[in-house]
């Protein structure tokens, strides 16, 4: 699931060209809508039949995590104060 269908969706929403033309809070909101639309299912029986395992943390969020560190380099950018404050209230956000 990861490879066949996490990976490719979040290379397409987690992207510079995608930061820069509409900002992290539009990109992980695309994120959470595409986690309710396709993986609702799987969220569901995870939970409840598989104990020990993390569907989202381990099947989501590492790609989350994984493209944000290396496509999105100037979001999380100390050398601009202001930006990396926004984003890490936005990120904070998406996290609860």
């Amino acid at each position: 699931f990861l490879s066949k269908k996490v990976e490719p969706f979040l290379r397409t929403v987690i992207n510079n060209k995608t930061y820069e033309e509409h900002g992290l809070a539009f990109i992980l909101d695309k994120v959470i809508s595409w986690i309710q639309s396709e993986c609702s299912l799987l969220l569901e029986l995870t939970h409840k039949s598989v104990r020990g395992f993390d569907f989202l943390t381990n099947s989501v969020f590492k790609g989350v995590v994984d493209l944000m560190i290396s496509q999105l380099t100037d979001a999380f950018g100390a050398g601009f104060p202001a930006v990396f404050h926004k984003n890490y209230l936005i990120a904070q956000s998406f996290l609860d």
